[in-house]
């Protein structure tokens, strides 16, 4: 098992005090386990046991942050007369440059996840939310998340 991908997850078990716990990290760790059952059960085998609650834990996270994008974007546009800049698809949305660039802070990648997490802008504003893309770098980018909190657990993604 890569220990690349442990640094946060560790830092969560062993030393909870050195680690902001984050609900998308908890989720992660959550998913961590879960994903390395799935691809070694012979090594993860002491996870067996608890992988129900890992998997309710995970989808209710997921359900959580779906129903707040979802009641956040909805609130915008009953507050908000016309379009709601920002909040459409990639290829339907007038594409306006950041107010300021956003700072990658870190990534944890597991066997089909990736959590990103980053700090907010600190000029230009609170922005409503972030809009997460993928790209291969040969092709256009693709939405794969948007959220309102600085960091984004995106679970079932290619390897």
């Amino acid at each position: 098992m890569p220990k690349f991908i442990l640094h946060r997850i560790t830092r969560l078990t062993q030393h909870p005090g050195a680690e902001k716990i984050t609900p998308g990290l908890e989720a992660a760790a959550y998913l961590h386990w879960l994903t390395c059952y799935e691809h070694d059960p012979e090594q993860f085998v002491a996870v067996e046991e608890t992988l129900p609650e890992l998997r309710k834990n995970v989808d209710e996270y997921l359900a959580l942050t779906e129903q707040e994008i979802t009641a956040h974007l909805e609130l915008m546009a009953a507050t908000h007369e016309g379009e709601v800049r920002g909040t459409r698809d990639f290829e339907a949305a007038k594409v306006e440059p950041p107010p300021a660039q956003v700072p990658m802070a870190n990534v944890q990648f597991g066997f089909n996840w990736v959590l990103l997490y980053w700090n907010a802008v600190e000029q230009g504003g609170k922005p409503w939310g972030y809009r997460v893309y993928r790209t291969d770098k040969r092709s256009a980018p693709v939405l794969v998340a948007t959220v309102c909190d600085t960091e984004a657990l995106l679970p079932d993604q290619p390897e």
